[in-house]
This record gives C-alpha cells, structure tokens and sequence, in this order.
C-alpha cells in the first residue's frame, strides 16, 4: 500500500509538472513570437517539449537510482523520528498538518478531474472527427454526383462527371433572372452569363489540371496534429434537422472553416451523422444577422451527359484569354 501511494505521489507530481512546464513554455514562446496565439504555443510547447520534460524526469530518476541510497534512508529515518517528536510535543500541530494535507490532496483531486475533463472532452471531439472522415470518405471516392445549394438570395447547382465539373448558379434580381454557368473541363474554364441584358461567354485557358474532383469535407485534415489543433479550437455537439440527426462543429479557428464576412462572430457547420456529408452551414454576425445561412442536397452516380451540356453559343458575346 505505501508503495503505491509513493508511486501515486510521484505521478501526481509528475503530471503538474507536466502542465506548468508546457503552460510556461507557451507563455515564453508567446512572448518572443507575438504573433502566436496561446492555442497554437500549447500545442508547439507539447510537440517539442514532452521529449525534453520525459528526459529530465529519466535523469533524475536515475541519479536518485545510483545516489548514496543508505544515505537516503538515514536522512528518512532521522526526519520520521524529529517528525515523530515534534508530534509528541506539540500534538495540536499534528492535528493542522492532517487538514492541510487533506486541503492540499483535495486540491490535486480537483486539478486531477479538471485536467481528466478536458482531456476527455478533446478525446471525444477527435473520435467524431476520424469517424466523420471515415464515412465521407466512401463518398470522396465517387467521381460523379450532384450537390445543390440553397440560400434565400441565390441557388447553386454542381454537376461532376469525371473530371468534368458544371455549375449553375441561379439568382433572382430586380431586373429578372440571371444564370452564371461555368465549366471546368481539360485545359479550359468556360463562364457563360446569361441574363435578359446579358449574354456572354468567357473563356480563360489554363494549364491542365488532372486532380480528381471530390465532394467537399469540413473534417479534412493532412495529419493528427491538424486533428488535434482543430478539436482544440471547436465545439461540437449533436442537434437534430428537420428529423435527420448531425453533429454540429461550432468554430471560428477550426483550419476547414472560413468567415465570409469580418463581422461574423459566430460559424455552424452541421455535418450528417450518418454520412459525414455537410448539410448546413450557418454563419452569424455579431448583431444576430444570419449572412449565410445555405442547405446543401447530393446525390451520387446520378449525372448523366444530358446535365453536362452548355448553353447554345449562338448569340453571344465570346471573350477568350489565355
């Protein structure tokens, strides 16, 4: 039982050890790069100091291995018989020391479930992110599918096939309807503008791109660190939507996220729990104005080349650049 409790006491001391060493060393790199926010120094403190503290604990343990160890426990023995005495003579201080104790192992325990808390509270959010990006992965994988959004001031319609992409914007205006449809295809990026006083076609020619188009994701991440950074800066929660269950990634940090407008204070994204696909986004300003507020639809192995089709160029106004 003593050996446990010695050994309980060294990993206490080891672990607020751990959290002063890594909350100074951000403080320190805060101060020499001011540019750094205090997210981004805990998380630098952690990858490059955890090696560092976990040596100088293995060097200490180990001088303390080949110390004078005879030495040690005559040291031990003298300060438990003085410790003995004085407890004799002044029992009233015996009795201080046991509430002090017990204040002082109060405090860690509290220490203990806070930093256990939080700790679990990011294991969490990393779980639903890898399962996240596990099950929109199948859907990365399909190179062809349909994705339609839908604001109060516009709709927008994407068509892949291939590695030929189509999309229709559609936006009503007081002067009538306007259509901005643009094809990606090869070497090419033709940008038809079509409207009752508008009739354009734009054409920029360009270097040709072969990577794959995918259906788009707000769990990507190139390595657990961005896993990480990204569950550190994001609340996530479940919310139901019109009876389908999401979770929902709340953040204005998170690395897939992006303001459209430098008043917003606040961006939801929800993301289906069944599919890992985004079926919402929800950007709020500061005075509660909802800026975008967009409901997105797919459909997968569906586009056929009647929905790749371009407008009829007869009648329109052609620019090309290269």
């Amino acid at each position: 039982m003593e050996k446990f409790k010695s050994f309980m006491k060294h990993v206490i001391y080891f672990v607020i050890g751990y959290l002063i060493f890594i909350i100074f060393s951000a403080f320190i790199q805060m101060i020499i790069f001011k540019d750094i926010n205090y997210i981004s120094s805990v998380l630098y403190a952690i990858k490059s100091g955890t090696f560092l503290y976990i040596s100088i604990w293995f060097l200490i343990l180990i001088v303390n291995i080949i110390g004078n160890i005879n030495l040690i426990q005559k040291l031990n023995e003298n300060l438990k018989k003085m410790r003995k005495d004085k407890e004799k003579e002044f029992p009233k201080e015996k009795g201080e020391i046991k509430v002090k104790k017990k204040i002082f192992i109060t405090i860690l325990l509290i220490m203990i479930i806070i930093v256990g808390t939080l700790f679990t509270n990011i294991a969490r959010k990393i779980i639903i992110i890898k399962d996240l990006q596990s099950k929109i992965s199948k859907y990365q994988e399909k190179d062809n599918f349909y994705v339609k959004i839908i604001t109060d001031n516009f709709t927008s319609e994407k068509f892949v096939k291939g590695n030929k992409i189509k999309e229709v914007l559609h936006r009503n205006i007081d002067s009538g309807d306007i259509y901005i449809i643009q094809v990606t295809e090869d070497d090419e990026i033709r940008t038809y503008t079509i409207s009752s006083n508008i009739k354009k076609l734009y054409i920029l020619k360009r270097e040709k791109n072969n990577e794959r188009v995918k259906v788009g994701s707000y769990v990507d991440a190139e390595n657990i660190n961005e896993v990480l950074y990204n569950s550190l800066v994001s609340k996530i929660y479940e919310e139901e939507l019109d009876g389908e269950k999401c979770y929902v990634i709340d953040s204005l940090k998170n690395t897939n996220i992006g303001a459209y407008s430098s008043e917003t204070t606040s961006i939801k994204i929800y993301l289906s729990k069944e599919t890992g696909l985004t079926i919402k986004i929800l950007e709020t300003e500061e005075n509660g104005k909802e800026s975008i507020n967009e409901r997105l639809e797919y459909k997968f192995d569906c586009v056929t080349d009647e929905n790749m089709e371009e407008p009829d160029r007869e009648g329109l106004t052609i620019e090309t650049h290269e």
